[in-house]
């Protein structure tokens, strides 16, 4: 279960209009020319720094889950969902609220 104050700054950000959506897959939650994909703005938010010039690599997936309690198969969802689908912010948002269950607590 995702920590429920990641989802709802997650949805807020998305909402938000103040990220610019990218939505071609090539690998990484992309921060390119000022563009990013729905799980880099959960990167953004959550306070990582890009590992290589402009991006979040895949290798700190891991990391992300254990902070915020977002599943892999979540990740893998939303990144379908922003990638190879084309759905826009909003929709991904709403996906993620009524999917996404949230805990008070740890993860």
């Amino acid at each position: 279960m995702m920590l429920a104050n990641y989802k709802r700054s997650w949805v807020t950000a998305l909402r938000s209009g103040k990220f610019k959506q990218h939505t071609s897959y090539d690998g990484y939650a992309h921060h390119t020319n000022c563009t990013y994909c729905a799980v880099g703005v959960l990167y953004k938010i959550a306070g990582f720094r890009r590992n290589h010039e402009e991006d979040f690599g895949i290798g700190q997936e891991r990391e992300l889950r254990e902070l915020t309690g977002l599943r892999c198969g979540q990740i893998s969802k939303i990144i379908g969902m922003n990638d190879l689908f084309h759905q826009d912010f909003n929709q991904i948002a709403d996906w993620i609220e009524q999917n996404v269950e949230v805990t008070n607590g740890s993860v």
